[in-house]
């Protein structure tokens, strides 16, 4: 999925999602990665490389 089109489905700027991906940005805030999970159709565990879950599991909003 682009950046552009990842933008459009979270709310977040496209040149924050670029900031992510380049490792400019530490850590990003929790509602950042809430949104980013959420367009993404994924948990917010399977945003981290070191979650053990199911990464087939669908997105549950809570």
């Amino acid at each position: 999925m682009s950046q552009e089109k990842l933008s459009l489905l979270s709310g977040v700027d496209r040149s924050h999602i670029s900031d992510i991906e380049n490792c400019k940005i530490d850590y990003p805030g929790s509602g950042t990665i809430e949104k980013l999970a959420k367009a993404l159709n994924v948990r917010i565990d399977q945003m981290f490389v070191w979650g053990f879950s199911d990464p087939t599991a669908p997105y549950e909003d809570n």
